[in-house]
């Protein structure tokens, strides 16, 4: 599964989401999520330092929190999903981040 953000503010914290209701089997759910955070363009030596805490669930979206980063730096936001099938699914989003006095 593929998302695009349209982008976030290097001083906003924002709850980003996933759902995966349109993979998952009748009546299977999500047991855990786990995330990670790459770059795509531009230059951040430590991207995971955005990652607020870890992925919450509810229902079938799973939903990690996002602050700070880098102005000009395109991230991709990777999040990982274990179900009570036992199957394993993962979604991803772009997500570019500007300086707040730049937009």
């Amino acid at each position: 599964m593929a998302d695009a953000f349209s982008y976030k503010l290097t001083s906003e914290s924002e709850l980003f989401g996933f759902d995966f209701s349109q993979v998952l089997q009748s009546g299977e759910i999500i047991n855990s999520a786990t995330s990670s955070i790459l770059v795509m363009s531009g230059t951040d030596p430590n991207p995971t330092a955005m990652l607020i805490g870890g992925v919450s669930v509810t229902g079938a979206k799973a939903n990690q929190r996002v602050a700070g980063g880098i102005s000009d730096v395109t991230y991709r936001l990777v999040v990982t999903a274990l179900t009570s099938y036992g199957n394993t699914y993962t979604a991803v989003g772009d997500l570019p981040v500007y300086d707040p006095s730049l937009v």
